[in-house]
């Protein structure tokens, strides 16, 4: 790791919790993927945090923050817009594609910022009946394997 960067994951105990595993998969590979971008395109401080917690009443909640370049609010909508993107090497379809994953789960996938040079937030929510469509199970540590 570089300098100055910084990754924290806090996990609850997903033991329990089945979930599409290709479909979550490729929504934290965007996500993560496109927190490392607006870090590396901004000037402060580089630190990216994900956040899975767990509730037998909520289900599964992940939060992605990263302290990158930000999102100004005539963009938080439209970024998850089939083809939008604000990167000059971006195609637009990472958070278009998890969007309807999240909501194929059931779920949803929403994004906040408090504008340019304030970093970003984006939310993965899938309810607590995940439990019950057991696809594969898919613990903290087996999120971030590759291949």
């Amino acid at each position: 790791a570089q300098r100055g960067n910084r990754l924290v994951v806090e996990a609850a105990d997903l033991a329990s919790a089945f979930v599409d595993a290709t479909k979550l998969r490729q929504i934290l590979i965007n996500l993560i993927t496109n927190a490392k971008h607006a870090i590396k395109e901004g000037d402060g401080k580089r630190e990216l945090v994900a956040e899975l917690l767990w509730s037998d009443t909520d289900g599964l909640t992940i939060h992605i923050k990263d302290s990158g370049v930000g999102i100004g609010p005539e963009n938080l909508d439209r970024v998850f817009n089939h083809g939008f993107t604000s990167r000059r090497d971006g195609h637009g379809f990472g958070l278009h594609s998890s969007a309807i994953a999240a909501k194929e789960m059931g779920g949803s996938l929403v994004g906040n910022s408090e504008g340019p040079g304030c970093g970003a937030v984006f939310t993965v929510k899938l309810p607590a009946s995940i439990r019950a469509e057991v696809h594969e199970d898919v613990g903290a540590s087996a999120l971030f394997r590759h291949g």
